[in-house]
């Protein structure tokens, strides 16, 4: 049976997601984050900036990648962190509008050396994620070798995590005691399959 797609309003402009054979985009290749530079907290209390109502518009707006001392093109020059921060808080907001189509998600995230990934306020993955409470001050558990993979994670209750109506994906990225860092994010979802019932006999 031929796949529907849902059908998204993305949070800078109402575009209907592109299709793709397994799925759709929720976060797309070059999508705008807001940011904010991990050089004081990003909100009061720690994780009120992983929700959804938080009030981001006072933070910096790029595109992914988000790098600091890596040799790539495009995307967002985070300038030089090295000694000076080591973390970076950054979040997508994005619209879904048929709620009861959404099945299973995929997040894939390449980062330089770690991170703790949010959906709606709810942790659903990270990479080289500390102990202890995160700070703004916090690093990376160890090292990222190169070349940097992609991380992935399966989410199978994606479609009881997202809602009708706006979303956000908030991520922190980690670096650990060195002088490059790297984050970059693919959020894709499968439309719910609907089995129609079987008629077994006619009386």
């Amino acid at each position: 049976m031929k796949r529907q797609y849902v059908k998204l309003a993305l949070a800078l402009a109402t575009l209907v997601a592109p299709r793709l054979s397994n799925g759709i985009d929720l976060i797309e290749e070059g999508a705008v984050f807001k940011y904010h530079k991990g050089t004081k907290e990003a909100s009061s209390p720690r994780t009120a900036w992983t929700k959804v109502n938080f009030t981001d518009s006072k933070w910096l707006r790029g595109e992914i990648p988000f790098y600091s001392n890596e040799d790539i093109n495009g995307g967002t020059d985070l300038g030089n962190m090295n000694r000076i921060y080591s973390t970076v808080y950054l979040r997508r907001k994005f619209r879904v509008t048929d709620l009861h189509n959404i099945g299973a998600g995929t997040l894939e995230i390449r980062a330089d050396d770690g991170y703790v990934a949010w959906l709606n306020g709810t942790e659903i993955a990270n990479l080289h994620k500390p102990t202890g409470t995160l700070r703004y001050s916090s690093y990376a558990a160890k090292s990222n070798r190169e070349p940097i993979q992609w991380h992935k994670t399966s989410i199978h209750n994606l479609g009881s995590i997202v809602e009708d109506g706006w979303n956000v994906l908030a991520i922190m990225l980690l670096n650990s005691r060195n002088s490059d860092a790297l984050l970059d994010v693919r959020l894709t979802a499968k439309e719910r399959e609907f089995v129609p019932p079987e008629i077994v006999s006619i009386s």
